[in-house]
């Protein structure tokens, strides 16, 4: 197993799209099986500080791990883990159907339109298209930023384009959200 490890490392480095996406995936099944959530020491399992320091080094390689506890309710059965390995910077990838960490919060939190224009933003980079990535890369903050201040601080979307400038004095006059999860 050590030696295929270190072909397929080698591969990865060499730029073999396969060998990485299988490295990945074969270290989020190893962190899938090995995570103890609440572990502060080595028992044979992944602890919170061995966890920690993983997700330093994906971090340093341009990945976001993300690990989620799902949890039981069936009597008996324990929680399961669920990983995650998200590129952060999608410029310097092959992108095809893989989905970058902004993009994923801004799904997950329900800024669909600002998602749009960032994935619209990103194509058109990767095409070169670097006027029409710019308008789009605007169009998505102008998004982000009225929808924080629609959730957040109150601001009413009159539903006219250019209100990014409005909402911010908004934000500005009423009190920025404070460590908000946006």
């Amino acid at each position: 197993m050590h030696q295929t490890l270190r072909r397929a490392q080698t591969k990865a480095a060499k730029a073999d799209s396969r060998a990485r996406k299988g490295l990945l995936a074969f270290v989020r099944i190893i962190i899938e099986q090995k995570y103890e959530p609440g572990s502060t020491s080595w028992s044979g399992r992944i602890s919170e500080n061995g966890l920690a320091e993983i997700r330093e080094a994906f971090f340093a390689d341009g990945y976001d791990l993300r690990v989620e506890i799902i949890e039981n309710l069936m009597p008996g059965e324990s929680s399961r883990i669920m990983a995650q390995i998200l590129p952060t910077d999608s410029v310097t990838l092959p992108l095809g159907d893989e989905i970058t960490s902004l993009e994923a919060q801004l799904g997950e939190r329900g800024y669909t339109v600002a998602a749009t224009h960032y994935r619209q933003a990103v194509s058109n980079l990767t095409d070169h298209q670097y006027e029409a990535a710019n308008s789009q890369l605007r169009s998505m903050l102008e998004e982000l930023v009225i929808r924080v201040a629609v959730d957040h601080t109150g601001y009413r979307d009159s539903g006219k384009a250019s209100q990014g400038s409005l909402a911010i004095a908004h934000m500005l006059g009423n009190g920025l959200p404070g460590k908000c999860v946006c």
